[in-house]
């Protein structure tokens, strides 16, 4: 005998919601005492830096300092060591966070970090419906600059 459709509903909704706890649970469990271990240590390296350098440091100064390297780590520069590089955004990185947006749902990590992100959006809905027409079996971008 088949369930009827409204408690087959519940049922998927309900080990759905189920399946969220438990990954829940997992992840709680595997990241939890890793990061609050890391934060302790934190919390201690920054009390003994500021005691250390107490006379020329000031707690305003690593603040400013600590924000700066955590935003050029958002752009994938490392504050740690030689910062004479190269950047992040030439060409064939920017070909790659391209093709990362157009096969990607979401941001993550390799979200572009302008504070208007429409332009990213604007170049996403016209690039798409090129990638659908070049993809139609019905009519073929490819054999159509062929001929």
């Amino acid at each position: 005998m088949a369930l009827p459709p409204g408690l087959r509903f519940g049922l998927l909704l309900a080990s759905y919601g189920l399946y969220l706890l438990v990954g829940a649970a997992v992840f709680s469990g595997l990241e939890g005492p890793p990061e609050r271990a890391l934060l302790g240590s934190l919390q201690r390296d920054r009390l003994a830096l500021l005691e250390d350098f107490q006379a020329c440091l000031s707690e305003e100064r690593l603040a400013r300092l600590v924000e700066q390297v955590l935003e050029a780590g958002s752009y994938g520069i490392s504050g740690l060591g030689n910062l004479s590089g190269s950047g992040t955004w030439d060409f064939s990185s920017a070909v790659f966070f391209t093709a990362s947006v157009l096969t990607t749902t979401g941001k993550g990590r390799w979200a572009s970090h302008l504070e208007d992100a429409v332009p990213g959006q604007v170049s996403t809905l016209c690039q798409l419906p090129f990638l659908a027409a070049c993809t139609n079996t019905r009519f073929s971008f490819w054999s159509w600059i062929a001929t």
